[in-house]
């Protein structure tokens, strides 16, 4: 469906560009307004969170016309489960006082800026060659 291509590569750009804004705000000044946009308002991260994670979950399940069945998107579909994953995370460990100490969150801290920066590829070229497999 042409809908889930549009919303994949639509929340893997955005996604990418919030889990990747403070690192790359040191490079691009646009990306400081992006880390302001959503400090101020955190539920939209909730929201973009649990929206990507849902068209990640169809993307694997549901087919474009044309395309190779279950590894025709595949990569699309994996990074928006990992910027759902992340931006959920991120907003509950924003919005709690508990701060525990485990591989996930410290995975998350580490490498969000790698997943965001990969996410944001991934939306691109998903955009510019829609048949290419794993893309």
């Amino acid at each position: 469906m042409l809908q889930f291509y549009f919303l994949s590569v639509l929340l893997n750009v955005v996604g990418g560009s919030i889990l990747a804004s403070d690192f790359l705000e040191k490079k691009i000044s646009f990306f400081g307004g992006v880390t302001e946009v959503f400090r101020e308002r955190a539920n939209s991260k909730l929201f973009l969170g649990i929206l990507a994670f849902i068209v990640g979950v169809f993307k694997i399940l549901t087919v474009t016309a044309g395309d190779v069945k279950v590894v025709g998107d595949l990569l699309p579909a994996l990074s928006g489960l990992l910027i759902g994953i992340g931006l959920i995370a991120e907003y509950y460990r924003t919005r709690t006082d508990v701060h525990t100490e485990n591989n996930i969150n410290t995975l998350l801290d580490k490498y969000k800026h790698i997943f965001g920066s990969i996410a944001i590829l991934i939306g691109v070229l998903h955009f510019i060659f829609p048949r290419v497999l794993f893309l």
